[in-house]
């Protein structure tokens, strides 16, 4: 955030963030078509301050650990504890499935309940699951489309309870 003697220059508020990210967005496209070689030093310099390649123990949580608390400031504006509250909150549960996550990273850990939220307005709205987020995700958030496919899967499951098996 673009900030005049140390202090921001307007609120943090979502308006504020989606202009940003606008701003952000626009100057480098303009300047990857002005300097092919900007996005190959911009993705090389990520690489390099994103990888923590090389750190071992604390050093590596540490890192993580920033990093996360870093993505979740700045993509819905929430704080760890933030976070963490409504992990309890929900008890460790999915908000749709009720279910606690089951995929994991390849080195076993447990993936993190995601952090749903409006695409439109930037709005909260809580943790899910993996699987719950994709779907919700797949759907494109709309209501309609979801109360459609719920009507659909129960007009399937009254037909197939309906049909009468033959018997040989």
């Amino acid at each position: 955030m673009p900030k005049l003697n140390g202090e921001p220059l307007w609120t943090e508020t979502e308006a504020a963030r989606t202009y940003y990210k606008e701003y952000q967005k626009s100057y480098h496209e303009r300047r990857q078509k002005e300097d092919p070689e900007y996005r190959e030093r911009r993705t090389e310099n990520a690489r390099k301050s994103s990888s923590y390649k090389g750190l071992t123990g604390e050093a590596k949580q540490k890192y993580i650990a920033k990093v996360r608390k870093a993505w979740l400031k700045q993509s819905y504006g929430l704080t760890l504890e933030q976070y963490d509250e409504m992990y309890e909150q929900q008890r460790g549960l999915c908000k749709i499935c009720h279910q606690p996550e089951r995929r994991k990273y390849k080195n076993g850990a447990v993936i993190r309940l995601a952090v749903d939220h409006d695409h439109g307005t930037g709005v909260v709205r809580g943790l899910l699951c993996a699987d719950c987020n994709k779907g919700l995700g797949q759907f494109k958030d709309n209501v309609d489309r979801l109360l459609e496919a719920a009507a659909y899967l129960e007009a399937a499951k009254l037909a197939q309870d309906n049909v009468v098996p033959i018997q040989s």
